[in-house]
Parts: structure tokens; sequence; C-alpha cells
């Protein structure tokens, strides 16, 4: 747009020398026509010719101030515009680097908590209590308020799903919790080896007992405990009192494959002391 009104201005400007050259011409040529040999008329004609010119070139003139005030405030436009471009670019590469740095501080983290784990299984080799460990650990790395890891038990007539180790876990009554499989939440992910996850408890369903009080989880997540002959070994059960987010939720699928290794790695009783 700014050169279109340079060669614009450019042509205004060449028109105008045409325009003068022409009066000039003009004049001479229609004196000579007119045969103006009096001297009182020649110069009558004369400043009429003038007065001509005169207008013409005030005209002129400010014709071009006024070219020359409109290209100034286009290319002052176009200034601002490629600054305010400028600035919009230099924000959005900002976003894109802050982006980027939190989804890399992110990963490092989850990389991280996972990492411990393999390292704390690893070093824990006895069977004595160790699902309890496990299960401690798995709910320290997410915040969990309350949690369980279930086992599948096979007899000639039917699989059932037996609570194993727990953490934090209060029960009104004073049993091991055990489901068929496909009975409630527990028998379900033991049934179809999908990751469940509950932006909301059903009241009564869970609740933590602490020296102030009774409360409920706000969200639950159960994950199956699954081999990689995708034979189901047991389910993972956490609750917590804020929502985890997808990556918090895959980490907690990553950990019941490692945890599933060692159980078929090892022989576990049921342990059901409480952490």
């Amino acid at each position: 747009m700014y050169r279109f009104g340079v060669f614009v201005l450019l042509l205004f400007v060449v028109s105008i020398i045409f325009s003068i050259f022409y009066i000039n011409t003009w004049s001479e040529s229609l004196t000579q026509k007119l045969n103006l040999a009096n001297i009182q008329d020649l110069k009558v004609f004369n400043e009429s010719v003038s007065n001509l010119f005169f207008i013409f070139t005030l005209s002129a003139a400010l014709g071009l101030l006024s070219n020359l005030f409109f290209l100034s405030g286009m290319r002052y436009r176009s200034k601002i515009i490629y600054v305010d471009k400028q600035q919009e670019y230099k924000q959005d590469l900002q976003t894109a680097l802050e982006t980027d740095n939190e989804k890399l501080s992110s990963e490092i983290k989850f990389n991280d908590l996972l990492n411990e784990f393999k390292r704390f299984l690893a070093t824990h080799k006895s069977p004595t209590n160790f699902l309890e460990k496990a299960l401690w650990q798995i709910a320290k790395s997410v915040e969990a308020v309350q949690g369980a890891i279930y086992l599948v038990k096979y007899d000639s007539e039917k699989a059932t799903v037996e609570q194993a180790a727990t953490y934090a876990y209060y029960s009104a009554e004073d049993k091991l919790q055990r489901f068929e499989v496909g009975e409630g939440l527990i028998g379900q992910v033991a049934k179809d080896g999908k990751f469940i996850s509950l932006k909301s408890i059903p009241e009564g369903y869970l609740a933590i007992v602490s020296g102030l009080g009774n409360a409920a989880p706000n969200a639950l997540f159960l994950a199956p405990i699954i081999d990689v002959e995708k034979k189901i070994l047991g389910v993972l059960e956490l609750a917590t009192f804020v929502q985890l987010d997808e990556q918090y939720e895959k980490l907690l699928q990553d950990m019941a494959l490692l945890l599933a290794k060692e159980i078929l790695q090892n022989e576990y009783q049921d342990q059901t002391s409480q952490i």
C-alpha cells in the first residue's frame, strides 16, 4: 500500500510538470492565434494567464503537500503495525517457550517419580510387607490420602478379588474386603482391565479418618495390575482430595505395570497391616 502511494505521488508530480509546461506553451500559442498586437490587450491576457498559473501552482502545491502527509502517515502506520506484529511475535514465542519449559519440567518430574518407584522395587526384594511398602510409595508419589491393593484369587469355582494391602484405610467392618470378579468397581476393573477415574466419589464409598474427624475424598482412581501377557493380577485403588490430571493417571498405570512384574516374580501372602 505504501509503495502504491509513492507511485501515485510520482505520477502526480509528473502531471504537474507536464501541466506547467503545457500552460507556458499554451499561452504563447494562444497569443499568436488571437493576434494580440495591442499592448494593453496583451497585458490583460498575460495577467490572466499569470493568475491562472498561480492558482494552478497553489493547487498543485497543496495537492503535493497532502500526498506527502498521506504517505508519511501511511509509513508511520506501517511502522506501528510492524512493531505490533514484532511484539506479538515475541509474546507468542515467549509463551511457546514457557509452555515447552513447563512441559519439559513436568516430564522430568514424572520420570523422576517413576524412576524413584523403580529404585524402590530394586531395593525391596523381601516379601515381608512388600505390598504395603509399595502402596505407600505409590500413594506418596501422587499425594493419595487412602489406598488399597487387591489381588485376584482363582479357585475351581470362581475368581475373587481380595484385599492384600491397605494405606490409611478405614472400614466399619473388621474384615478383609472381597469381591467377585465383575462385582462393584473393584470387581469391574478386575474383569475389564480398564483404568477408572472418578471425579466424584459416591457418598459413603470411602471415608478418611484422622484425629480431626472424618472427610470424604474428592477423587478415586482404580488401575488394573496387568502383566505383559494381559493377565489381570489385581487392582490398585487410590483416593485423593485433589483431582489428578492425565499425566498422573498415566504414572499410576505405569506403576501398576511395574508392580505386576514384581507380583509375578514373587509369591506374596495376603497382607493387611495398615501403614
